[in-house]
């Protein structure tokens, strides 16, 4: 004897079947997708995640040769104006040797020394004035106490 199926039991038998034929097309589906991968890897020789990846490495070998060539521009000027700034310095050292060579011609030593006694009432002065001071250093002198008035006799 066959026994009834209640309405509950029919829902569940349903939900079942349609569980069961979802999860065998899910299978199916992969299996198509995995199929067609591998047609494409047989082809073509890689995956689509190895060309992504080979797409990025070129990318960014791409990007490190633009910076380079940037970056060899930058300097490339910087070293023309380094070289344009060497040719200015030799031109202005060239013209102050020349001029100091200049002045150094034009100077009279002796209308100095007129112009200094005459003037300016400047002298010699006596032994009595000159005072030596002892000092152990060579480079330079440091007051470090007040200057003795010269000695009157």
């Amino acid at each position: 004897m066959q026994r009834r199926q209640t309405a509950r039991e029919l829902e569940e038998e349903r939900i079942r079947e349609e569980r069961r034929r979802r999860f065998e097309k899910n299978v199916r589906k992969h299996a198509i997708i995995r199929e067609i991968n591998q047609s494409y890897q047989r082809e073509n020789g890689h995956t689509r995640r190895e060309l992504m990846l080979i797409a990025g490495a070129c990318a960014l070998i791409l990007s490190a040769c633009a910076f380079f060539i940037w970056q060899e521009s930058g300097l490339s000027r910087t070293a023309r104006r380094v070289n344009a700034l060497q040719t200015q310095y030799a031109e202005l050292l060239s013209e102050n040797n020349a001029l100091s060579g200049e002045i150094g011609k034009n100077i009279n030593v002796e209308k100095i020394y007129r112009y200094a006694v005459d003037e300016l009432k400047m002298s010699y002065p006596d032994k009595a004035h000159i005072m030596t001071f002892n000092h152990l250093s060579k480079n330079n002198v440091r007051q470090e106490e007040e200057i003795p008035l010269p000695v009157t006799n």
